[in-house]
C-alpha cells in the first residue's frame, strides 16, 4: 500500500482516485459539446509531415524521400515564371504519399474515428506560390458568466507556410517561443498577444513579419475542424534572403536577396498566367507561348487516386 506524507490509501482507492483525476482532465478538454480533430489541427507531427524538409534524400530534379517518414514528394514541373536573378516562379503538379490521417469526432454519446487525406485546415496550396496559415488552437475549457460562455482556458497560435509541394514551414512567436498562454478574458473572442514576430525554430531560419499584432482566440470550435484558420498579411523573410510578399494568406510576389522580383501570376516579361478552375473540378492554365499564341495545360484530378491525367494544347 502507498504511503504519502504518512497517510496510507488503499491501493484500489489510490487506482480509483488516479483514475478520476484522468477522466477530469479528459472532459474538460472536451466540454463544449461537439468537437472534431486530427494529429494536424494544433501541428504536423514529423512522423506525417509531407513535401521535402531538410534531411529529405532527392532521387532526381523530380522527387525525393523524406528518410525519416517514408513520405515519397513527387514533383512534375508544369510552368515557370523566370524572373531576373534567383527570383523565380514555378507551377508544380505535386504529390505526397503521406496524406492519410484519422479525425476523431467527440459528441456527449459517441466517439467516431474516420480515414481521411484532407489536412489540417483544408490547406492546398495546388498551384499557388505558396500559403501562411495559422492554426489557432487550446486547451482545457471553463464556463464564463454572463453572457454563459465556454472558452478555452489555454489557448496557442502557430503559423505555417506550405511551400507548392507541401514542404510546411512551422513558425512560432518570438515572445513566448510558441508556449501556451492563460485566456484571461471572458467576454471576448481575443485572447493573449502573439506580436508581430515569428520564426521557425528547426534551422531553417525562416521569420514572418505580421503587418499587425496577432491574438489568440479563445472560443471553441465546433463541427469538422479542431482549430479556427487564421489569415494574416505581412513579410516571410527565408535564410537565403528571399523575400515573400504575403497577404490574406496568399504570396503576392517573391523577391530575391538582390532585389529581383517576380509576381505570383506574372513573368519577367509581365505575360499574364490565368489559373481557373472548370465546373468538373479540373484546373486549366492558361498562358501566351511563342509569338503570342494562346497555351492552355489542363489537369483533371481523378477521385480516390494519385494518377492525376495531365493534358496540353
Amino acid at each position: 500500500m502507498p504511503f504519502i506524507h504518512g497517510v496510507r490509501f488503499a491501493s484500489q482507492n489510490f487506482s480509483t482516485i488516479v483514475s478520476a483525476v484522468l477522466l477530469l482532465l479528459f472532459i474538460s478538454t472536451y466540454s463544449s459539446g461537439q468537437s472534431s480533430l486530427t494529429t494536424t489541427d494544433k501541428m504536423t507531427p514529423s512522423g506525417i509531415a509531407p513535401g521535402a524538409p531538410a534531411g529529405s534524400y532527392p532521387l532526381s530534379g523530380m522527387e525525393s524521400i523524406n528518410l525519416y517518414n517514408g513520405n515519397l514528394d513527387f514533383r512534375l514541373p508544369l510552368l515557370s515564371l523566370d524572373g531576373r536573378g534567383s527570383a523565380v516562379r514555378d507551377l508544380v503538379l505535386s504529390i505526397n504519399t503521406k496524406k492519410w490521417r484519422v479525425r476523431e469526432t467527440h459528441t456527449e454519446t459517441q466517439d467516431t474515428y474516420i480515414p481521411t487525406t484532407l489536412n489540417w485546415g483544408g490547406v492546398d496550396v495546388g498551384l499557388l506560390a505558396g500559403k501562411l496559415q495559422g492554426r489557432q488552437s487550446g486547451w482545457n475549457s471553463r464556463t464564463c458568466t454572463n453572457p454563459q460562455q465556454t472558452r478555452y482556458h489555454y489557448t496557442n497560435t502557430k503559423l505555417t507556410f506550405v511551400t507548392p509541394d507541401g514542404t510546411e514551414y512551422d513558425l512560432r512567436d518570438q515572445q513566448t517561443d510558441g508556449q501556451p498562454m492563460i485566456a484571461n478574458q471572458c467576454g471576448g473572442i481575443q485572447g493573449a498577444a502573439r506580436g508581430t514576430i515569428f520564426k521557425t525554430s528547426d534551422g531553417s531560419g525562416a521569420t514572418f513579419i505580421s503587418d499587425t499584432a496577432i491574438f489568440d482566440k479563445t472560443t471553441i470550435p465546433t463541427g469538422i475542424v479542431g482549430s479556427w484558420n487564421l489569415f494574416v498579411s505581412g513579410y516571410l523573410l527565408l535564410r537565403d534572403g528571399t523575400r515573400y510578399r504575403i497577404d490574406s494568406g496568399n504570396v503576392s510576389w517573391i523577391r530575391d536577396r538582390n532585389g529581383n522580383l517576380v509576381y505570383s501570376q506574372t513573368d519577367a516579361i509581365n505575360r499574364q498566367i490565368t489559373i481557373t478552375t472548370l465546373a468538373d473540378g479540373s484546373d486549366q492554365i492558361t498562358y501566351k507561348g511563342y509569338q503570342g499564341a494562346l497555351r492552355t495545360i489542363t489537369i483533371t484530378h481523378t477521385p480516390d487516386s494519385a494518377v492525376l491525367p495531365l493534358r496540353r494544347s
